[in-house]
């Protein structure tokens, strides 16, 4: 009997009936499925659905390790690809280290990989459990398209592949919001995904007005507090927990920054990407998924359509070519 393995939840969206999905998922210290030290690390970690994170939450793990310990991994999965995005500290990946905050590093599914981090980190996507054993063969007809793609905050510097950009959605994109967006382009094969992260250096209270993000999209904060208005009713998120929404949902965000000082990394990386137009001692700072500036509308908020007011199925499309692994036996 042939045995046959798809990577990615997605793709039952093609096959059999609508996929049901909670309208927004909120990862909290009460709904970890596993919580404990692994060499020296406080780890977290939340069940999934999807490892793309479209068509339901992603899994979730968060890595904290305190200074002189680090946490190692090696292998790869066949489950789904993995995203790391780095909140403080550093991290390496395959020898290339990443130590500006809002950094990522995309590991495709099959792909090998070896994973240090000595700070804090969450892993977004698959199941954060890189297995060693033979490594998945990627056929030719694959090409050049990246297996690992590292977004580092210093290429948007560099505008290399990256650019920092004026936000246009905080505060209506107002000219004095001081909100810069860090982006970064997927490549040309569209097998890895765009990234952004988001520095919110407003001096007070800011907002985005109601939208709904096409692909869904996870909210991963570094600093200050994100608020999401549904129903009538605010619901916020801090480091350490972030806030996934399904394409469906509509709804507006508020953001709040820290009174305290920022994090050493988050004061670098304000530092980095200066200058800015008002002092900022107390960012907000976020990244989000599934937003592809370079994309045409399938990768951007929507600010005037509203899919709930047509029922309660939809249909939506991926920026993001979706890579699958097969095993086959000669058996019938």
């Amino acid at each position: 009997m042939k045995s046959f393995a798809a990577i990615f939840a997605a793709i039952a969206v093609a096959s059999g009936d609508p996929v049901q999905v909670p309208k927004q998922y909120f990862f909290t210290s009460e709904n970890t499925v596993k919580s404990g030290v692994e060499q020296g690390c406080q780890v977290n970690r939340w069940n999934g659905v999807d490892p793309m994170g479209s068509v339901g939450i992603p899994w979730l793990t968060t890595i904290d390790c305190p200074e002189g310990a680090t946490h190692k991994s090696s292998g790869h999965t066949t489950a789904g690809a993995i995203q790391i995005y780095l909140g403080n500290g550093s991290m390496t990946v395959n020898n290339r280290n990443l130590a500006i905050t809002g950094s990522s590093a995309w590991i495709q599914a099959g792909a090998d990989a070896t994973v240090e981090i000595s700070g804090f980190a969450y892993a977004v996507g698959a199941e954060y459990n890189l297995q060693a054993g033979k490594p998945i063969y990627f056929t030719n007809a694959y090409g050049i398209a990246p297996v690992i793609r590292y977004y580092d905050v210093q290429d948007a510097i560099d505008n290399k592949n990256a650019t920092i950009l004026h936000d246009i959605h905080i505060n209506n994109g107002s000219d004095d919001n001081n909100c810069k967006d860090i982006s970064w382009k997927a490549s040309t094969e569209h097998t890895d995904p765009s990234s952004i992260t988001v520095i919110n250096c407003y001096n007070g209270k800011s907002f985005v007005s109601d939208h709904y993000h096409p692909m869904g999209a996870l909210y991963i904060p570094y600093s200050g507090s994100i608020c999401f208005l549904v129903d009538g009713k605010d619901r916020c998120i801090t480091k350490g927990f972030p806030r996934w929404t399904s394409p469906i949902l509509r709804y507006s965000e508020s953001f709040t920054p820290e009174t305290t000082s920022p994090s050493s990394g988050v004061a670098d990386l304000v530092t980095r990407t200066g200058p800015w137009k008002e002092t900022c001692n107390h960012p907000v700072v976020f990244s989000v998924t599934h937003f592809d500036l370079w994309s045409d509308s399938a990768g951007v908020p929507q600010f005037g359509d509203n899919p709930a007011a047509h029922g309660s199925q939809i249909a939506f499309r991926h920026t993001q070519h979706i890579t699958h692994i097969v095993e086959y036996t000669d058996e019938l």
